[in-house]
């Protein structure tokens, strides 16, 4: 979930976070900013009298020096729980949204939105020859040797079937984010990621009609059960990817998301798996279970 302060408007901060979740029986959240770590949130956070963890992350997008192990390994040696290779500096989100938006205005202001934040460069974790560029493995083996949670960000399915991999072949755990969305991949190519070892993320942002997202982007909650149906519970993380001004509280979006996937058919034993087992054994929680 985000958290204030961002670049960007955030409804809460770690603390406010950490006590609406309290309120709703929760007991873990991930923190995440595009910009900058969430590591000294998490901490604050987690001084509090509260029965909820919160973990910090960082991103590593142009901000933080790009694909910078560097960055990786100070917010790790901070406590990091997690490490996102790019989200919006990435190069495949700028292509995702420049080829989902049909509308011209919303794809310029989009696009233009997320180039004057992230400047004009856009990065890739593959090389000319489709191979992963030494930094991924650098920062991949960081992970592992620390047992921090690897995420894949906004990159393209190519490039997470590669991150995948090495993921398996380094032993670092790994969650593809937002798995069906950015990544354009269709179940088959979901399936093969989880055969694999990835846990595959689903939000409810794309599910609420979040005014902050085209509609172009929406999902519906039908369709995450019928993925979930197909793949299996095992496969799954459910977040939010929510904190944004004008959307519900992450505490509320998943709560939403829960019952929307149980008015679908899902079973309490599955959601149980996706928002309880799964999560906790992905960042090594599983005293939180």
């Amino acid at each position: 979930m985000h958290v204030r302060p961002s670049v960007r408007p955030r409804r809460a901060d770690s603390r406010q976070l950490v006590e609406e979740a309290a309120a709703l029986g929760m007991r873990g959240m991930l923190l995440k900013d595009h910009d900058r770590s969430t590591v000294p949130d998490a901490w604050h956070a987690n001084a509090l009298d509260v029965d909820v963890r919160a973990g910090g992350a960082v991103c590593l997008n142009a901000p933080s020096g790009g694909l910078n192990p560097a960055a990786a390994e100070a917010a790790i040696e901070m406590g990091a729980d997690a490490i996102f290779f790019p989200t919006d500096s990435a190069f495949n989100d700028g292509e995702f949204w420049s080829g989902v938006l049909s509308d011209p205005a919303s794809k310029a202001a989009v696009v233009g939105e997320h180039r004057a934040r992230r400047h004009t460069a856009r990065i890739s974790t593959l090389d000319a020859a489709g191979g992963l560029v030494p930094e991924v493995g650098q920062v991949i083996d960081l992970c592992a040797a620390a047992g921090v949670l690897v995420c894949t960000g906004h990159l393209g399915a190519d490039e997470v079937t590669a991150v995948v991999e090495e993921c398996a072949s380094r032993g670092a755990r790994v969650v593809v984010t937002h798995a069906p969305v950015f990544t354009r991949a269709d179940d088959d190519l979901m399936a093969r990621w989880a055969a694999s070892g990835a846990l595959l993320e689903l939000v409810v942002i794309f599910c609420c009609q979040s005014p902050q997202l085209p509609s172009e982007v929406w999902r519906s909650y039908e369709t995450e059960a019928a993925l979930i149906d197909r793949i299996g519970a095992d496969a799954f993380v459910l977040s939010t990817d929510l904190g944004q001004v004008g959307n519900p509280s992450p505490a509320e979006g998943l709560v939403a998301f829960v019952d929307g996937l149980l008015g679908e058919g899902i079973s309490e034993s599955a959601i149980s798996r996706m928002t309880r087992v799964n999560p906790a054994r992905a960042l090594g929680w599983e005293d939180l279970q």
